[in-house]
């Protein structure tokens, strides 16, 4: 399973057999896997870490290192594959990755399980970056139009078990499997010139307009479960199924619009507005009751993202030379990452200035001594204060996610309008170049009209000249 080494821009890249090439898709995607679902798995865990090392304070920065991590060096890696090829870089990324989460998972101070989780990140944005380059390069021609689908279809599979598998561990056994589990397996770094690339330039920004609500969801939408509705990590994990299942559909169905015809800027269109239906009505839920509407409006959200997910990967196979496509995948996973992180940050404030820092006030002082970190072991009318006090927290958080969704379906829709305005540019163009051909051609017949035998404007008269036969005659 050799990867072939792409050694500088404008290189050779060697296409595999279409055996070869599946063999290598299956070892890729399995890091690729890997790095999407640690992004996710602790979603479910987050407050079952902070009971334990009682620093509700600081559990966020458990997801945010990880992020930061991932999102400061995505490109770098992409860069770096071009200095020491590809194989050597995926090897040292996983080797990284795979060493600190199992640091991860002997951690017994949070700081020092914030500390190997950045470290993680950083050999988990290797993984997924370079996953997107490798396949793509090495995918044989007649595949081609069916990467996009396997790369979103390997991202949804990700976004699901992640917090199933989170919430399974950390139900049944400890949240430190979850670092555990999978321990045995084993030039300009920022290229300006590809924001002269009008698409792939705006689908870049909207990437990180959609990645902001995404991981907002995927992190606030568990511990809303578990704190206002009272269920158990993995149960909690298993609510998330119907966004990301939906991730998984949407993803095969953007291959399948894009497989034989270029529909890329209405798919992407279309994602963003679907997310947007989805997170506008999310802020309507209340409380446990409202728990089945909630799965509807995340299917509508996970659907749109995959739709965009699968396009926004098409779009730099389709627009960005071949020599960039290295540092475009790169900026492409940091956007997304990027917008992620900061979706994760306002969670956060909006959980510290409407919930743990307004405790002492919705709690006695007695009782909130006796609880040990778990608001779940409160009960009555304080249980009840700080349920609410959760949900507003979790709407002001979804509130923002809505907002940033819009501005992704605006972000969109001037892609397409920057798309038709190009076409019609183009029809205008050939009409002219159409229009000179014809003149051309006609400013090439009139000197042959002009040598006939025959008088022009004896011709105009009607008539044939007296003589002109003889005229002609006497030429020959």
């Amino acid at each position: 399973m050799e990867v072939d080494d792409f050694q500088g821009p404008g290189a050779y890249v060697n296409i595999l057999p279409v055996w070869r090439f599946w063999v290598l898709c299956f070892g890729v995607c399995a890091g690729l896997l890997l790095s999407i679902i640690d992004s996710s798995i602790l979603a479910t865990s987050l407050y079952t870490i902070g009971v334990e090392f009682q620093e509700h304070s600081l559990i966020n920065w458990v997801v945010l290192a990880y992020t930061l991590g991932y999102t400061g060096f995505a490109v770098s890696c992409s860069t770096l594959s071009d200095i020491i090829g590809q194989r050597n870089a995926f090897a040292g990324s996983y080797i990284l990755f795979v060493a600190f989460s199992i640091a991860c998972g002997f951690a017994r101070q949070i700081k020092h399980l914030i500390i190997c989780r950045a470290f993680q990140g950083v050999g988990g944005s290797g993984l997924y970056a370079l996953s997107m380059i490798i396949l793509t390069q090495q995918c044989p021609p007649q595949l081609r139009q069916y990467i996009g689908s396997i790369i979103g279809v390997v991202i949804a599979s990700a976004g699901i078990l992640g917090p199933v598998l989170g919430g399974l561990f950390t139900e049944y056994t400890s949240w430190r499997w979850i670092f555990w589990w999978f321990a045995h397996r084993i030039v300009p770094v920022f290229p300006i010139q590809l924001f002269r690339i009008q698409r792939y330039a705006r689908s870049a920004l909207t990437t990180f307009l959609v990645g902001y609500p995404h991981l907002l969801l995927i992190f606030s939408f568990p511990i809303r479960m578990q704190i206002v509705s009272g269920k158990s990590p993995l149960i909690a994990g298993l609510m998330l199924l119907p966004m990301l299942g939906t991730v998984a559909i949407g993803s095969m169905v953007s291959g399948k619009i894009n497989s034989a015809k270029d529909y890329l800027s209405g798919t992407l269109r279309c994602g963003t507005w679907m997310m947007a239906l989805g997170f506008v009505l999310l802020p309507t839920i209340k409380g446990s009751e409202d728990d089945a509407k909630a799965l509807g409006f995340l299917a509508f959200a996970g659907f749109g993202f995959g739709l965009f997910t699968a396009a926004a990967t098409n779009v730099i196979s389709v627009d960005v030379p071949t020599r960039q496509k290295a540092s475009a995948h790169g900026i492409t996973a940091q956007a997304r990452i990027l917008g992620g992180s900061l979706g994760i940050s306002i969670s956060t404030l909006f959980l510290h200035t409407e919930v743990i820092n307004r405790l002492p006030e919705l709690v006695p002082p007695e009782e909130l001594a006796s609880v040990r970190g778990d608001v779940q072991n409160l009960r009555g009318a304080s249980l009840e204060a700080v349920k609410r006090a959760y949900v507003s927290a979790f709407h002001k958080g979804i509130t923002t996610a809505a907002v940033a969704a819009c501005l992704a379906v605006l972000s969109t829709a001037f892609i397409t309008c920057q798309m038709r305005r190009r076409e019609r540019r183009r029809d205008v163009e050939q009409q002219q170049q159409q229009q000179q051909r014809e003149n051309a051609a006609l400013e090439g017949e009139e000197p042959r009209i002009a040598e006939l035998p025959i008088p022009l404007q004896t011709i105009a008269g009607g008539g044939v000249a007296e003589g002109g036969v003889a005229q002609g005659e006497s030429a020959k």
